[in-house]
């Protein structure tokens, strides 16, 4: 399998951040073509076992992202199994030939948009830091991002005394704003 991924890496030269996603690729190749018994590895018994893990190879795909239910279907539907041979003989076969589909589908696969804002909540907007959004006191940041992207991650940056609530800052990242 190693052999697999150096011989993948040489021939489409790519950098340790691909090297990454590749070795996730075998990985989850090697789960789906090592449960199916030798000599009845079919594209359809392939087919129904990425089905079945299809939010894990949702989130390889897109490079690392969680994605929700309707993205990772679309991701799933767009994967060109007719491209594998009907019979595979071998575990190995199977690996290399899931890999190589995987891959074209990889490199085919736009990147999810992804924007970044700073939100401050607090009492008076005008007592904010440098921020793209204001919430007022006790406001749920995460509800606000959820409202406004397909999936989103909140950090806290900093937080500070003052007023009826005090203040915080908040990097919202959010992945395909609607």
């Amino acid at each position: 399998m190693r052999i697999l991924i150096a011989l993948v890496l040489t021939a489409f030269g790519l950098n340790s951040a691909h090297a990454d996603t590749l070795a996730e690729i075998a990985q989850f190749a090697q789960s789906i073509c090592g449960d199916i018994p030798e000599g009845s590895m079919t594209r359809t018994n392939i087919q129904g076992k990425v089905e079945a893990n299809a939010g894990a190879i949702a989130k390889i795909l897109s490079g690392g992202v969680d994605v929700d239910a309707s993205r990772s279907s679309e991701i799933y539907r767009g994967i060109p199994f007719e491209k594998l041979p009907p019979n595979i003989p071998t575990v190995s076969m199977c690996k290399s030939e899931l890999v190589k589909l995987l891959i074209s589908q990889r490199s085919a696969a736009p990147a999810p948009v992804v924007a970044q804002y700073t939100v401050c909540s607090g009492e008076y907007e005008r007592a904010c830091q440098q921020h793209d959004a204001y919430l007022y006191c006790y406001s749920d940041v995460q509800a606000w991002a959820n409202q406004r992207c397909a999936s989103a991650r909140v950090v806290r940056l900093n937080s500070y005394g003052g007023n009826k609530c005090g203040y915080s800052m908040d990097r919202v990242f959010c992945t395909d704003p609607r």
